[in-house]
């Protein structure tokens, strides 16, 4: 969802061959160049997994573990950039822990289960990146059937249309314009300009729009997703989940959907679970 020229350090640039929008391998790449120009590889701690954070009078006591071990760390300092979006949030479906069907968090998806979804009915739950871009690798990935179920319209772009990029348009400088400008002729403009380029490639398919500004919260970039609508390989329901039986759910439209497997991209809880109240 991010172009090179975003993500990464003032010191260091990406590779001339690198993607636009890097991908993971390359992104990890990028890292390890980081670390290794830097030598910082030494103060680094590798697959440890911080338990408790307490301020001790005057410092800070860390605890983490590694190799099955507990450790503490002293420190006059302490900087917590894990995020806050730690812990996923599922929502609260009747039949979801009674279930055939295999239920999965965002989060827990990685790249090795997409051979899990060849010939698999597939519902994605959300349509933010994450959503979004699941959605689009199940199709690649030869599922049966996909569909992403979603309760809020956003802004959908195309990450690149006519040899244009969309990280041009969509910076800094240009939201903090569209604030200025009255809500309504904001609105009115980007509604002109998407249905214009939207239909020039996609006559006969309708979207619903957002009524509010592109802000970095409703916005989504993937390059394939209305291809794959288009095309019929995918589809884009406004609906929601009410009830998961054995090897379906019933939404709140009043429909049932057979399905094998349901990912929830609905996003995390705020909050950093190994820092108490201080």
């Amino acid at each position: 969802q991010t172009t090179k020229y975003s993500y990464g350090f003032s010191d260091h640039i990406y590779p001339e061959n690198t993607s636009l929008y890097p991908t993971g391998k390359e992104v990890i790449n990028y890292f390890n160049s980081y670390l290794d120009k830097h030598d910082l590889r030494k103060y680094i701690q590798f697959n440890s997994e911080v338990k408790d954070i307490n301020w001790n009078k005057s410092k800070w006591e860390v605890k983490y573990k590694k190799d099955n071990k507990e450790h503490i760390i002293i420190s006059e300092y302490l900087i917590v950039a894990s995020g806050i979006y730690t812990t996923s949030f599922l929502p609260k479906i009747e039949g979801i822990n009674n279930t055939d069907i295999d239920i999965y968090h965002s989060s827990d998806f990685s790249h090795k289960k997409m051979k899990d979804m060849e010939n698999k009915n597939i519902i994605i739950v959300g349509n933010g990146p994450s959503g979004v871009d699941l959605a689009t690798n199940a199709v690649k990935a030869n599922a049966k059937n996909v569909v992403v179920f979603y309760r809020s319209p956003r802004w959908i772009f195309l990450r690149e249309r006519f040899g244009v990029s969309f990280h041009f348009f969509i910076n800094r400088i240009f939201l903090l314009l569209a604030r200025i400008v009255p809500k309504k002729i904001f609105l009115i403009t980007i509604y002109v300009l998407y249905y214009t380029c939207f239909h020039l490639v996609y006559p006969k398919l309708k979207v619903e729009l957002p009524s509010d500004y592109i802000t970095r919260k409703n916005l989504t970039l993937n390059e394939c997703f209305f291809d794959y609508i288009k095309d019929k390989k995918l589809f884009y329901i406004k609906d929601e989940i009410i009830e998961i039986k054995k090897n379906f759910l019933c939404t709140k439209s009043e429909k049932s959907y057979k399905t094998d497997m349901i990912i929830f991209c609905t996003g995390y809880n705020e909050e950093i679970a190994f820092l108490k109240e201080m």
